[in-house]
């Protein structure tokens, strides 16, 4: 059992150190490209790695996805 936790420490200890990784790259890219001025947007780190997805929950997309059957069938409606 200790060995099997040992096992699940060292993994968890790896996985953080990726994503940590990923996210110094992410901020260093972000601060190059934008002062090199080239882009009208600020881009954030969160941008160039996806977490803005993650954040969006499952209930706004629903909400979102009903929204846009609504103002699809509205428009239907008025070019009919």
């Amino acid at each position: 059992m200790e060995l099997i936790e040992l096992y699940n420490y060292t993994v968890e200890d790896q996985i953080q150190q990726h994503e940590n990784e990923v996210d110094l790259i992410a901020w260093q890219t972000a601060l190059l490209m934008n002062a090199s001025g080239n882009y009208k947007k600020h881009i954030t780190p969160e941008m160039l790695v996806g977490k803005e997805k993650e954040k969006e929950s499952s209930s706004s997309r629903l909400d979102a996805d009903k929204d846009r059957d609504t103002v699809m069938a509205e428009l239907m409606d008025k070019f009919k």
